[in-house]
């Protein structure tokens, strides 16, 4: 930055052009894709879904969207968030972001992709209905999540207390393309 300075540069005015200036049809989006958000898993996983009529109704452009599914991270009790964005008919991009002792990057790892342990990604050819549902398979088989769900049924309440069931399994392994293999 201090080299910057040197050159005059207006770090005020490139902090508000990347940060303080979003169309309105942005910010409608924002409000749209959370609303439509589904918490799960006794409240551990925020899941965002995103299709291409969403951003096509919203005139907005992909590049647009990457930044949502901090919001679903930073909510109280929320472990991991997941987003789903759906690019064609038959291919969607998997944004993976955690919190706290939870690495993503195994996760994704799983889905054919990589990353780092709080912020991971993959690429899944196939229909998000069927990607969010083997997410949602694996992580209840890496991390006992099905517990949470039994907990939450019964007493309408996450339980942040209750204690990890291992790492990451090697149950299912899938290829650079999405495909699960046993």
């Amino acid at each position: 930055i201090s080299e910057l300075m040197a050159y005059n540069i207006d770090l005020n005015e490139i902090s508000y052009g990347l940060y303080q200036n979003k169309s309105l049809n942005s910010i409608k989006f924002l409000g749209y894709v959370l609303n439509n958000m589904e918490i799960s898993l006794g409240g551990k996983l925020a899941t965002i879904t995103v299709t291409r009529e969403w951003i096509k109704e919203f005139t907005i452009h992909f590049s647009e969207v990457d930044g949502v599914i901090n919001y679903a991270r930073d909510i109280q009790g929320v472990e991991i968030a997941i987003m789903l964005k759906e690019i064609s008919h038959n291919e969607t991009k998997i944004g993976f972001r955690s919190k706290n002792k939870i690495d993503v990057s195994k996760l994704a790892q799983k889905f054919g992709g990589g990353g780092h342990k709080k912020a991971a990604g993959a690429t899944y050819y196939g229909s998000i209905k069927e990607i969010r549902s083997e997410i949602e398979d694996q992580i209840r088989l890496d991390l006992g999540w099905w517990c949470f769900e039994r907990y939450f049924k019964y007493f309408k309440t996450p339980w942040n207390d209750f204690p990890w069931c291992g790492v990451f399994s090697t149950k299912k392994n899938r290829d650079n393309k999405g495909r699960t293999h046993r």
